[in-house]
């Protein structure tokens, strides 16, 4: 029996921007997959008809270099649901000194641990920008957070976020490579603490 191998193609809305990364979330088992971006047209092999959907995300990122040189990279990725008004720029500040060893204390707090038992603890002040003042996201958001002065992180290291909204809470994370990702559904102060 011959192996019948359908071409398919979708159009992708004009404001697809360089930003835009367009995974294809095939039915069934099938992993998602990356095309490409760029793109107004997307094309795929199919070894039948099925259902594809086309799921356009966009992501802003910003480095930023602490007074020892460190770079930290901060990527937040985000559906159209989320509302972030075209062309937002994402800012990050790291918190210093006092202000960072509250934070952290707080933390600490938060996990259930000293602060003597943080073996590391980074506070950073997220935020997303459009003309000139702060947004938050209309539904959660990915992201992103690579600390490149963090240790490393042994079988036996506890990885944390803790958001401070109206209370330290603790979110749900993951150590991917040499970054931390993480939901967020809004934003402001975040640690990142290993202990």
């Amino acid at each position: 029996a011959a192996e019948h191998i359908a071409r398919d193609s979708m159009r992708l809305p004009r404001e697809s921007t360089a930003e835009t990364r367009l995974p294809f979330l095939p039915a069934g088992d099938a992993e998602p997959s990356v095309v490409g971006s760029e793109q107004t047209e997307v094309s795929f092999d199919a070894e039948g008809f099925s259902l594809y959907a086309v799921v356009v995300t966009e992501t802003i990122s910003t480095h930023y270099i602490d007074a020892s040189g460190n770079t930290y990279n901060v990527e937040v990725s985000y559906g159209p649901e989320a509302g972030i008004p075209s062309g937002a720029k994402l800012e990050v500040a790291e918190l210093t000194g006092g202000e960072a060893d509250a934070y952290a204390a707080q933390a600490a707090e938060a996990l259930n641990v000293t602060s003597g038992q943080l073996a590391y603890a980074k506070a950073l002040d997220i935020s997303i920008l459009a003309d000139g003042r702060r947004v938050q996201p209309a539904a959660p958001v990915s992201v992103s957070i690579k600390l490149l002065d963090a240790p490393d992180a042994t079988e036996n290291t506890n990885i944390d976020v803790i958001h401070f909204g109206d209370e330290p809470k603790s979110v749900s994370c993951a150590l991917d490579a040499d970054a931390v990702t993480f939901e967020a559904d809004g934003f402001s102060v975040y640690v990142v603490a290993y202990t």
